[in-house]
């Protein structure tokens, strides 16, 4: 849900399917209008979108380097050898590898409630930069909402069934209300998670990166 104005002022929570219904109905106009008229249509990226990208792609960048470390730090205080590059979790794996040995950090259950919660905020968070790495990225030109384009055609038909065609690119709606709210939530729990690294190096001995 996210923030809209309503007549008198006030602002009122949209609803998940209020933003799907805008999504489709900017998504349609752009696929209808054609692909001449993509640049046309959506104007440039302003300067503080591209801020907004970076702090996006880099927090996401910076939770995955964490984690990375708190598992490596989990294996080392188990006394594991070092896993074999090639059985190294990919970026879709890392949270739920976290998960999995969550009860090897030895926390309380409140402490464990919280970490997973920040788990949760980081990972809504891995669809929004994996658009922003990977697709050329333009404003709408009425909405608040920023508009991937890819011609990308495997992941075209893998991610949405669409078969191959010239100039036919594979578009995605980011309704930027949504990302702002959580943005700050997203570094947040990084951060947390960070610390969570620190103490565990102190306890274990591995001495803190410089």
């Amino acid at each position: 849900m996210r923030l809209q104005s309503s007549k008198n002022g006030k602002c009122r929570m949209r609803s998940q399917s209020e933003v799907e219904q805008e999504a489709r109905a900017a998504l349609t106009e752009i696929e209808q209008a054609g692909s001449d008229c993509w640049f046309q249509m959506l104007p440039p990226l302003r300067a503080e979108d591209h801020i907004l990208i970076s702090r996006v792609i880099q927090g996401r960048a910076y939770a995955d380097f964490s984690l990375r470390m708190l598992l490596d730090l989990i294996e080392k205080d188990a006394g594991q050898t070092i896993s074999n590059p090639n059985k190294t979790p990919r970026e879709s794996d890392v949270i739920p590898e976290v998960r999995k040995r969550l009860s090897e950090l030895r926390m309380n259950n409140a402490h464990e409630r919280n970490l997973c919660v920040a788990l949760d905020m980081i990972d809504s968070f891995t669809v929004a930069r994996h658009q922003f790495a990977h697709y050329a990225v333009r404003r709408h030109h009425r909405n608040d909402a920023l508009i991937g384009l890819s011609l990308n055609r495997k992941d075209a038909y893998r991610k949405a069934g669409q078969e191959p065609e010239h100039l036919k690119a594979l578009t995605v709606y980011i309704p930027l209300p949504e990302v702002r709210r959580n943005l700050d939530a997203l570094e947040h729990n990084v951060d947390i998670i960070a610390l969570m690294v620190t103490r565990l190096q102190g306890e274990i001995g591995v001495p803190e990166m410089e």
